[in-house]
């Protein structure tokens, strides 16, 4: 982080964007002497689907639609097996323990604690 004192805590909003528009939020809840290397000490949630858009050709919104499907079509379970090979799920309980069944944009976030 910064030297300075008014920034050892508070909110950070990270924007990366391949066509996805992916915004992350860190919580910066302390700080410890400076290192040559970090490490996350735990975190919540899973790999994203990078690039969705491109590799997956369908976007964001439909890759959840196609988890959330109860009889899902050959494009959703083709979209189902390109997530399955390019992400990877951290969430023992399966993928569709990954995407919510309520409409919402997101997921959980990495969370750094200590």
């Amino acid at each position: 982080m910064f030297d300075n004192e008014s920034y050892t805590t508070g909110n950070i909003l990270y924007s990366s964007d391949f066509g996805d528009g992916w915004e992350h939020e860190i919580t910066v809840k302390g700080r410890d002497a400076a290192t040559d290397h970090f490490a996350y000490l735990s975190r919540s949630g899973h790999a994203v689907a990078e690039d969705v858009g491109s590799h997956c050709r369908c976007g964001w919104e439909e890759l959840k639609k196609a988890y959330r499907t109860a009889n899902p079509d050959e494009h959703q379970l083709r979209r189902r097996r390109w997530y399955e090979r390019v992400a990877e799920a951290e969430d023992r309980r399966g993928r569709r323990a990954i995407f919510p069944t309520s409409g919402t944009r997101g997921w959980s976030t990495t969370s750094l604690s200590g």
